[in-house]
């Protein structure tokens, strides 16, 4: 089948049209078992592709705004744990009968 720009194609024309112009090769990527390095190199990989523009300064930027947002992560999960933490204690004072207002 052969088509031009200005030939308008619908339905089954259309479908067969684009099976042949875009054939696919594409193949299912089995996920990574969680929490393997694999895994995680995908989630990094994500990542890192928004690091890189190619202009220099937008770059460095941008890979500082990377590094210092790990570490607002990492103060964040630590604030979270340290608040949990004094959860656990308060219910396990309470348990044991303990009044620590």
């Amino acid at each position: 089948m052969t088509t031009n720009l200005t030939q308008q194609l619908t339905g089954t024309e259309l479908e067969e049209y684009l099976a042949k112009r875009f054939a696919s090769k594409a193949t299912v990527k089995e996920a990574p078992t969680v929490y393997s390095a694999e895994y995680f190199a995908d989630m990094f990989a994500d990542i890192l592709a928004d690091v890189g523009c190619g202009i220099p300064a937008q770059d460095k930027q941008t890979a500082d705004n990377l590094m210092e947002g790990f570490e607002l992560a990492i103060d964040q999960w630590l604030t979270y744990h340290e608040e949990v933490g004094r959860s656990y204690k308060t219910l396990h004072a309470r348990f044991l009968g303990i009044n620590r207002d």
